[in-house]
């Protein structure tokens, strides 16, 4: 919720807090987003990040996400 953190994307805390309420080591995380507040968000909490773009938004502005996912079903071959 957003009144959960203090800050908010491009902040890292929204997703440091989640992982934390998950019990879960944020560098063994992975964030998937669309937008560069995601991204931004994701490299300042040290999680990778999945870029989901079949969007609107323009790739080349995502300097080195971990992955780039062209479909959904991409996802797939990482998580599994």
């Amino acid at each position: 919720m957003l009144e959960d953190t203090k800050k908010h994307k491009p902040d890292a805390q929204p997703l440091l807090h989640c992982a934390n309420l998950l019990g879960i080591d944020p560098k063994k995380c992975l964030y998937i987003g669309d937008s560069l507040s995601d991204f931004e968000s994701a490299k300042r909490a040290e999680m990778d990040f999945a870029v989901a773009s079949w969007g609107r938004l323009k790739l080349a502005e995502f300097k080195n996400p971990t992955y780039i996912l062209q479909h959904p079903n991409d996802l797939l071959a990482i998580i599994l």
